[in-house]
């Protein structure tokens, strides 16, 4: 899992905002795993997008 916080953060996000998640488009920029993912969190979302600059779990488009 990500950091406590981090989770925490996003947790409280998606709770107090489900109408921004549900059927919304999520970006995440540095979504490169290595110790878990808020995705799950955000798994109501229409389409979920991760970004990082190599290729590896969570990673869906690599750039720069």
């Amino acid at each position: 899992m990500s950091h406590a916080e981090q989770f925490g953060f996003f947790s409280a996000v998606v709770v107090s905002n489900p109408l921004l998640i549900n059927g919304g488009r999520i970006l995440e920029v540095g979504s490169y795993n290595v110790n878990g993912s808020v995705r799950n969190l955000l798994s109501d979302s229409a389409e979920y997008i991760g970004v990082d600059l190599k290729e590896g779990p969570g990673v869906d488009i690599v750039s720069y």
